[in-house]
């Protein structure tokens, strides 16, 4: 299904580290067609000492 909205910012805080690779892969494609023409995507990720 085509999407019919575009941001120039997609920030994404604190989720991705929670998603399996082949979950990741999907949403990254998705996230992707979200963005405008030179827009940014912001993937911030949470790594203290213990996790993974």
């Amino acid at each position: 299904m085509p999407l019919s909205y575009r941001f120039d910012l997609v920030l994404v805080s604190a989720v991705w580290m929670h998603l399996p690779p082949t979950v990741a892969e999907w949403a990254l494609c998705i996230l992707t067609e979200l963005l405008a023409t030179s827009s940014m995507l912001v993937v911030a990720l949470r790594n203290w000492p213990g996790d993974g």
